[in-house]
């Protein structure tokens, strides 16, 4: 709870956020990066209380990327800060586990790109 506690308020716009989520300086910062996708994948197989704090941090992304992400309507808003952080989180894990240098640059920078075409 304390390490999902720090995951700082998206602000500049989803873009913005996703560039700096999404940097190999995130990747490589294993002790103080993204609780998230360090401990997503563990948490199925932690209490009940782990997996509580989880959610309720994912809740909150959400929430807060709701806030700034395009759409019509509330839903529309919505489905897309899911989306973006599915992305993003999804990208990262992706990142740490490769060996390949290369291949973990170019799905961090896909990944960008990608959610900024779908960014306002």
């Amino acid at each position: 709870a304390d390490a999902l506690a720090k995951t700082p308020e998206p602000s500049g716009g989803l873009a913005a956020y996703a560039a700096g989520y999404l940097s190999r300086a995130h990747r490589d910062d294993l002790a103080g990066g993204c609780a998230t996708a360090a401990l997503a994948a563990e948490s199925v197989r932690q209490p009940a209380g782990a997996r509580a704090a989880l959610t309720a941090a994912l809740k909150q992304q959400i929430e807060a990327f709701a806030r700034l992400a395009p759409g019509a309507d509330d839903a529309e808003r919505r489905r897309a800060a899911v989306g973006f952080w599915a992305a993003m989180v999804g990208a990262m894990i992706l990142a740490r586990v490769s060996d390949d240098e290369t291949l973990s640059g170019e799905i961090l920078d896909e990944t960008c790109a990608w959610l900024a075409d779908r960014s306002p």
